[in-house]
């Protein structure tokens, strides 16, 4: 589906800029390696939001566990939502990870 959403462009791009043929090839060189530089940025910084956030959430637990009885800790760990309940509702707000694309432009995640 990208390959053909980015053929799609190099084709409005030929014909809106009137690209040569080699001109083509470069510009789709240097929107390759855009795409790859912004990928790879992507995948960087969803390393580091899922590390705050475990830290975060372990920082949370701790401080939980000073206040609450361990009875409490044990609910409270099956009340609390998982990374991938988090993730579900971070979608749904129209949230996206690297890679992935919104159907229909809307705020829900992709469907199964």
């Amino acid at each position: 589906m990208m390959q053909r959403m980015e053929q799609r462009r190099m084709e409005q791009m030929t014909v809106l800029l009137d690209l040569t043929p080699a001109q083509q090839q470069k510009v789709q060189a240097v929107l390759a390696a855009e795409h790859a530089r912004m990928r790879k940025t992507m995948e960087q910084a969803m390393r580091q939001i899922r590390e705050t956030h475990r830290l975060v959430r372990k920082d949370t637990l701790e401080r939980l566990a000073t206040v609450l009885s361990p009875e409490q800790m044990k609910k409270f760990k099956v009340l609390m939502p998982g990374p991938r309940m988090m993730m579900g509702a971070m979608m749904m707000h129209g949230a996206t990870m690297p890679g992935m694309m919104m159907q229909g432009g809307g705020g829900g995640p992709p469907p199964q």
